[in-house]
């Protein structure tokens, strides 16, 4: 919100202009941490609140329909997909409302990289940074798993546990979301997790 009537005296008291903000967090690719603001017009303190992941990025719908269509072409990325689809309720509430998670989540530039990802989906040329601002894609990834080993289910932990390595092998080993869906179509996801698991 950037402008609003506060006097009174206005017809118009009660009034303002707003953008939504998941749009203005998409175009600018900033995300708005949690806390307090006090107004300079004495009112109230306002909380600040983080917006759900399910809607703060309008590219993830795009991103989650052209990876659910992709991964179910092949045996491969079936397998995975059933993997992922038996815990993704979790993981989003994780983040939607486990504190930690979601100050980590906003904190290592998920919802940018998230972002990111739509990106690739929509331009295929685009690669996803190595970095954003100072952190990079492993450093984000790691730092997820961590913070959702701790606060999910057993369930969770034992698979981040399991695949937490060898994934973050296939992100440094890729760049763009094709790529990546390339890899598990031609069974190279399963040439890292085995790999992995001989040198474990």
């Amino acid at each position: 919100m950037w402008g609003a009537y506060l006097s009174p005296s206005s017809a118009l008291f009660g009034n303002g202009v707003a953008c939504p903000i998941a749009n203005v967090l998409s175009a600018l690719n900033i995300t708005i941490p949690t806390g307090a603001l006090t107004t300079a017009f004495g009112l109230p303190t306002i909380m600040v609140s983080e917006a759900p992941i399910e809607t703060e990025q309008p590219e993830a719908e795009n991103l989650v329909s052209h990876i659910q269509g992709r991964l179910s072409q092949s045996e491969q990325g079936r397998a995975l997909l059933q993997i992922v689809e038996a815990h993704r309720s979790e993981v989003l509430n994780l983040i939607n409302h486990n504190r930690a998670v979601t100050v980590t989540w906003h904190r290592k530039h998920g919802p940018a990289y998230l972002a990111a990802m739509g990106r690739s989906v929509k331009v295929s040329t685009y690669k996803i940074p190595a970095e954003i601002e100072g952190i990079s894609r492993q450093q984000t990834f790691m730092s997820m798993a961590t913070v959702l080993s701790e606060q999910g289910s057993p369930q969770l932990k034992a698979l981040i546990e399991k695949y937490a390595l060898p994934l973050l092998r296939w992100i440094r080993a890729y760049d763009t979301v094709d790529e990546m869906l390339d890899g598990i179509e031609e069974n190279r996801w399963l040439e890292i997790v085995d790999d992995f698991e001989i040198e474990a």
